[in-house]
């Protein structure tokens, strides 16, 4: 496991920026279906980070420098992420995905890994007790051909997850800062 340790840290030690087009599958267990929505997802080092969703309906999470601005149907509001433990450790779990750099936590998570036809799966259970309260695990799926992220999945601890797959990813394109200001400017 060393080695593709050190395979996918090298493939995203120096991503800068990452722009993509996303599809979201989330089940829940009281419905018979699973909900699908797509978007756009921007990231910009060390920890912005853009959710577009434009599909079933306009709404927009941006985090940026400790805080979280949300607009869903015209309505905007924001908070300090700092004061929220869970919003704070969901924004450097992600952050660190991208950038594998959960891949060498020790401390906050206990890893397994599996090998899949066409990814690395890295399995990430959480040993805080606030985290494991919200989720159960972390999933990524590594490309076994260039080690980035292909996609996401969060199981929650009541059994729901949330599958997040990424595609037309573009790496390291300098981003507008505007993409990472207060959640009014949608697309």
């Amino acid at each position: 496991m060393d080695k593709i340790t050190q395979f996918l840290s090298l493939a995203t030690q120096d991503i800068a920026s990452i722009q993509a087009d996303f599809v979201q599958e989330k089940a829940i267990s009281f419905m018979e279906d699973i909900l699908k929505a797509e978007g756009k997802f921007w990231f910009s080092s060390p920890d912005k980070i853009r959710w577009e969703y434009l599909k079933p309906y306009p709404y927009l999470v941006i985090m940026n420098n400790g805080k979280m601005s949300v607009t869903d149907e015209g309505d905007s509001y924001s908070m300090d992420m700092r004061s929220n433990q869970i919003f704070q450790q969901m924004n450097a779990l992600i952050t660190a995905s991208i950038q594998g750099q959960l891949l060498t936590n020790k401390l906050d998570y206990r890893k397994e890994f599996f090998i899949e036809k066409e990814f690395y799966v890295v399995c990430f259970y959480p040993n805080n007790q606030q985290m494991k309260d919200y989720l159960s695990a972390i999933e990524l799926y590594f490309s076994k051909e260039n080690g980035k992220v292909n996609a996401l999945k969060m199981l929650e601890a009541a059994g729901d997850y949330t599958l997040i797959r990424f595609f037309n990813r573009i790496e390291n394109r300098k981003l507008d800062a505007f993409l990472f200001s207060a959640a009014k400017n949608m697309n």
